[in-house]
């Protein structure tokens, strides 16, 4: 699928407003797990190996898989469908078929 000028723009600006509100869950979710004891260290150093590997999967900006980004951070609740609409009709409704294709394939 082609980009256009505005399109590009826009993808990027979504885009780096998933990754602040990503980082800003994990961050969330970090001051949540202070360590009480020696063990707990651990096992926050083992979440945030495991939030790196996540983050270093999800949030790699390149055209050819923009869309499906798009739709894995919809359903991981990071974007909305609403704010996806800003894309142009015809990236929007490629996300949203997608979304109901995995509805209908994994109803949560």
């Amino acid at each position: 699928m082609k980009w256009n000028t505005k399109e590009k723009k826009k993808a990027r600006e979504l885009y780096e407003l998933a990754k602040q509100r990503d980082y800003e869950c994990l961050m969330s979710n970090i001051k949540k797990r202070v360590p009480k004891n020696p063990e707990d260290v651990w096992n926050l150093q083992k979440f945030l190996n495991e939030q790196a590997k996540e983050f270093n999967r999800v949030y790699q900006f390149r055209y050819g898989y923009l869309l499906e980004t798009f739709v894995y951070l919809v359903r991981k609740g990071v974007l909305s469908k609403e704010e996806l609409q800003q894309l142009g009709e015809e990236k929007f409704l490629y996300i949203n078929d997608i979304l109901k294709i995995l509805t209908v394939d994994n109803p949560t």
